[in-house]
């Protein structure tokens, strides 16, 4: 949390049994944890307020993407390569060849995908065992 004792407002995503399931955001980042039910107070609009102490305790919900995909980079330099095998050289080239450059950026992202369903299958696989 970004200060110690300040709260985050969350909501109440979905709520069964004796568990809730929370979304906030912190310094612009979304966020997901489970609590237990009774340990927070639900407001008004399906808001709640969480500590520290309710963030800590609570039980992350997700595939941590930024620790999993941490190895995935398009560097400019890679990317100038990658238009330059699609002869994209100039902004002539870039006009008289749009779809070169969508090409290009295809190829850059396609690696990205590749990992997010490498992610989701060893997931899938995790929950299935």
């Amino acid at each position: 949390m970004s200060k110690k004792d300040s709260r985050i407002e969350g909501t109440v995503i979905f709520r069964k049994k004796s568990a809730i399931l929370v979304e906030f955001m912190d310094e612009g980042i979304v966020h997901r944890i489970t609590c237990p039910a009774d340990s927070l107070e639900v407001l008004e609009g399906g808001k709640v307020l969480l500590s520290s102490f309710d963030i800590e305790q609570g039980i992350l919900y997700g595939i941590p993407w930024e620790f999993k995909l941490h190895e995935v980079v398009i560097t400019p330099e890679k990317m100038a390569s990658e238009l330059r095998k699609n002869g994209i050289w100039t902004s002539e080239d870039a006009r008289k060849n749009p779809e070169g450059v969508k090409g290009s950026v295809l190829a850059m992202v396609s690696s990205i995908l590749y990992s997010v369903n490498q992610l989701v299958k060893e997931s899938r696989s995790m929950e299935e065992n």
